[in-house]
Order: C-alpha cells, then sequence, then structure tokens
C-alpha cells in the first residue's frame, strides 16, 4: 500500500470494523446473559482474532490474551476459533509452513480477504528462511518452492 490515501482508507476500514466486532460482542454478552446462543458467534469470533495478525497493525480495544479470557468455552471450542487461533499461533512463531497449509485447507472467504495482506509476509519469510538455511551452490527448484509457497508457476 504505497498510496497514502489507499493505506489510510485501510487503516479506517479496519477500525471500522473492529469498532463493529466489538460492538457485535457486547450484544451476544447480552443475549447470553438471556440464553440465547447464537450460531454466528464463532464466525465473527474467529474474525476479530485474524484482525490481530498483524504486528504493525494495533486494533483500538483491549489486548488479545484479555479478549480471550471472556470467550465462552463452546465458542473457543469450535471449528472456526480453531483455525484462527492457529494461524494466529503459526503466524507469529513464523511457522510459514502450518500458515500456508491450514490456510489452503480451511480458510472460508470472508477469513481469506481477511488474512489476504498477511500471506504475502509469510511467503517473503519462508523465502528469507531457505535463503538463510539454504546451501548457496545448490539452487532451490522452482517447481518446490512454489509448492511450499503455495503459488502457481
Amino acid at each position: 500500500m504505497n498510496n497514502p490515501i489507499i493505506a489510510s482508507m485501510h487503516h479506517l476500514n479496519m477500525e471500522q470494523l473492529t469498532k463493529t466486532l466489538t460492538s457485535l460482542f457486547n450484544l451476544y454478552d447480552a443475549n447470553r446473559n438471556s440464553n440465547y446462543v447464537s450460531e454466528n458467534e464463532a464466525e465473527f469470533c474467529s474474525l476479530y482474532v485474524l484482525l490481530h495478525l498483524g504486528s504493525c497493525n494495533k486494533p483500538t480495544g483491549e489486548s488479545l490474551s484479555l479478549w480471550f479470557s471472556h470467550v465462552s468455552a463452546t465458542v473457543l471450542k469450535s471449528k472456526e476459533m480453531r483455525f484462527a487461533r492457529r494461524i494466529l499461533r503459526s503466524f507469529r512463531i513464523g511457522n510459514y509452513k502450518q500458515f500456508l497449509c491450514t490456510t489452503a485447507a480451511q480458510v472460508s472467504y470472508l477469513q481469506y480477504c481477511l488474512m489476504e495482506p498477511y500471506i504475502n509476509e509469510v511467503r517473503a519469510l519462508a523465502l528469507a528462511c531457505i535463503n538463510f538455511g539454504g546451501y548457496k551452490l545448490h539452487p532451490y527448484p522452482l517447481v518446490d518452492l512454489s509448492k511450499l509457497l503455495m503459488m502457481k508457476v
């Protein structure tokens, strides 16, 4: 995002999405007190977690670890939240292989839209790791590299 106008619009959109999801969680909490369970709560919680992927992206609101303490056990055990937590963990520790494989196998369209800016960042990390750890006199085959990075040649 070299264009400052696009970058500021992206920032505003992400900030607005974070605020909207926070308001939605407040509604879920209010409804939970009346014994109503929403079938989409886990999906929206996973989107909130995916908004916190980037280190340079600091969404407004409480820290993610504090936020996790308020999430119900049934939501934490849902398929969507297990996916989001696995993606977050592999992104933060730099496990590019697990990040890309989990993304390819389990991501929904909306989750992918939130993750898209970070996929190239993870691919760049993978290239740096391969370049640093590889033997310089033996080239890494492009076909193998494209499979590893899940890109078409």
